[in-house]
């Protein structure tokens, strides 16, 4: 499987500069801050400037460990899902996946397809043809009056689906809107 490069996944990347800058920053905020409640100083979070530094780097540092974390829980449950379809419904959306369908490489649309596949009975197979026919339409490798044969991409249920794939197939083709 292919997927998404995050390019701010490194790890010294959450290291605030301690320039003069950001010190002055965070002494602005913390007068602020105090002024905003000078009977109870008690309440406050911080009572310098390095601590309020040191707070929000450990905070950006908390952040990126859950999102990591949540990324890679979503990536489990993408691939225990895609693992319970049956083997013929696993290639396509395999080959889907893999460059044949215009989709951002993160879990949380491989999790949308298959979700799609056990709950809105949508077929990987049927979304590739689809994508083909309009891709072959750009091309003006097919008829024109073979974008009216293309069926709705997206569910019948959704009031939208066949505005958005009159609007696929025009961008495709160089149609500019009004």
């Amino acid at each position: 499987m292919k997927f998404k490069r995050t390019n701010f996944c490194k790890p010294g990347k959450y290291s605030l500069d301690r320039n003069p800058q950001r010190k002055a920053a965070a002494s602005r905020a913390i007068t602020k801050e105090r002024d905003s409640i000078p009977l109870f100083p008690e309440l406050l979070k911080h009572q310098t400037a390095e601590e309020r530094l040191d707070a929000l780097e450990s905070g950006m540092r908390q952040w990126h460990k859950e999102w990591r974390a949540n990324r890679a829980r979503n990536w489990r449950e993408a691939r225990r899902r895609l693992k319970e379809l049956p083997r013929i419904t696993q290639l396509g959306v395999l080959r889907a996946w893999n460059g044949e369908g215009n989709i951002t490489r993160d879990p949380e649309y491989l999790l949308d397809m298959v979700w799609g596949i056990q709950h809105r009975g949508e077929n990987p197979w049927t979304r590739l043809r689809i994508l083909r026919q309009i891709r072959l339409l750009g091309q003006r490798r097919l008829p024109q009056n073979a974008a009216n044969a293309i069926p709705k991409l997206l569910h019948p249920s959704n009031p939208y689906a066949e505005v958005r794939l009159q609007n696929r197939i025009e961008r495709r083709m160089g149609i500019k809107h009004k």
